[in-house]
C-alpha cells in the first residue's frame, strides 16, 4: 500500500529556495478542518469561553473585532 493517494502529484514547487521541498508559502490562514465549515453570519456569531469555575465571558463578532490584535509571522508544520 503506497503512501500517496492514486493521482495525487502534490503541490508544484514553490520558486522560494529558502523553502524546504514539498511545502509551500500560506498568504492566508490555511483552514484545518476535518469536514464542512459551517457557515454563520456575523450578527449570529459569538466567542463564548467559560472558565474552572463556570464563569462565562462572551463576544459578539463587532466586541471580538475591537479587542486589540496582532500579526504574527510563524511557520506551521
Amino acid at each position: 500500500m503506497g503512501i500517496v493517494s492514486p493521482g495525487f502529484h502534490g503541490r508544484r514547487r514553490s520558486a522560494r529556495p529558502h523553502l524546504p521541498p514539498g511545502q509551500y508559502l500560506e498568504k492566508g490562514f490555511p483552514v484545518l478542518s476535518a469536514g464542512p465549515t459551517p457557515r454563520v453570519t456575523r450578527d449570529q456569531w459569538e466567542f463564548v469561553i467559560t472558565n474552572e469555575d463556570g464563569r462565562r465571558y462572551r463576544w459578539s463578532w463587532q466586541e471580538f473585532m475591537a479587542l486589540p490584535s496582532e500579526t504574527p509571522t510563524v511557520d506551521i508544520h
